[in-house]
């Protein structure tokens, strides 16, 4: 689908401004409000790719307020009345969650060469929302990223295909501790009889639904898991088993953080309830331990027995469970960091104070 539409889609430039484009008629291209707002100052709008150079296009005047609103842009692009391929629009059902996508834009950091996101694991739409809100006026779709690059800036305006299909187009992207975390995106849902009205035709297409979905009640459980136990993964180490190495919480230490490197190519939703589904094994054998007897003073074979039940539990939850939803990871060892992450993050521990009321 990208290689198809290469030539169609546009590095969009104007004043201080830069964003992305794609054709959707003859001489018509779509992309977001904020790369070409500097037109109403009498900043040029101007076109590159790589078949391309230097088109200038302007704003249409079937860009009306209420596209402005929703940070859409209509380009007319006289030039480009020609042979080249035009993305179909097309609108999409509720079935998104879970799906996989891809696109095609021009980050700043790339400079004019183009950055294709093909469909892989992390690709995946993490939530779709039925209608716009005050907290999110103009995107209805979160994109999952892999975070390739610490800013996608410049991807706005890009397709949005799903199923070989355009159903949207991204408009921005969000950040945690500067670095991307999202990207999101409009459906064209959202401004069908907006575009309608302009003569601009979006078909219907209807996605197929998934047959495994996120654990949508683990994510939301995990959120509300009250942290009591501020103790790291050193501390809680330390506080049952004197004569650990320092070599070993090290180590421990790293396939924690390895876990959370690990878990980050995933969708916060799958992540979390992988999370939280381990949590509760983990939980319930803590608790069977515990009213078992379990000794304030711990040699490191007995740690290492302690971890090795608790990966047990875990395995076969997410293992039953996978049958009905999507879990990021399923391999004993992943599952044995993540526990480990667990640990250094307050949820578990090797004594009684681990267990959550």
């Amino acid at each position: 689908m990208i290689d198809e539409f290469r030539k169609s889609i546009f590095r969009v430039e104007c004043g201080n401004e830069q964003g992305t484009c794609f054709l959707i008629a003859k001489g018509v291209a779509l992309t977001v409000f904020h790369a070409v707002r500097d037109s109403e100052l009498n900043k040029p709008i101007i076109l590159n790719n790589e078949e391309n150079i230097d088109i200038v296009a302007s704003l249409s005047l079937l860009t009306c307020n209420e596209c402005k609103s929703l940070d859409i842009a209509i380009l007319d692009v006289p030039e480009l009345c020609c042979s080249l391929p035009i993305i179909n629009l097309h609108t999409c059902n509720d079935s998104l969650s879970g799906k996989k996508w891809s696109s095609r834009g021009y980050i700043s950091a790339k400079g004019n060469d183009g950055l294709d996101i093909h469909e892989n694991e992390t690709t995946i739409i993490s939530s779709y929302y039925n209608d716009l809100s005050l907290d999110r006026p103009k995107h209805d779709i979160d994109l999952n990223i892999s975070a390739k690059w610490d800013s996608y800036n410049g991807m706005s305006g890009s397709p949005l295909f799903i199923d070989n299909s355009a159903c949207g187009i991204i408009n921005q992207e969000t950040q945690q501790g500067y670095v991307a975390k999202e990207l999101c995106a409009l459906s064209f849902n959202k401004i069908s009889k907006l575009l309608h009205k302009k003569g601009i035709i979006i078909n219907n297409y209807d996605i197929k639904k998934i047959d495994i979905h996120f654990d949508d009640s683990a994510t939301q459980s995990y959120k509300h898991i009250a942290v009591d136990d501020i103790r790291s993964l050193r501390d809680k180490l330390r506080s049952v088993c004197k004569e650990i190495r320092d070599a070993r919480v090290q180590h421990y230490g790293r396939r924690a953080v390895n876990s959370n490197i690990e878990l980050s190519k995933y969708p916060d939703a799958q992540v979390n309830a992988f999370k939280y589904r381990i949590f509760e094994a983990c939980q319930e054998k803590l608790l069977e331990l515990v009213e078992q007897g379990l000794n304030q003073e711990l040699g490191l074979t007995e740690i290492r027995e302690i971890l090795s039940q608790f990966v047990d539990v875990s395995y076969n939850v997410i293992y039953e469970r996978s049958t009905d939803y999507a879990y990021p990871i399923k391999n004993r060892d992943s599952i044995e960091n993540t526990i480990l992450s667990l640990i250094d993050e307050c949820y578990l521990s090797f004594d009684e104070e681990g267990i959550y009321e």
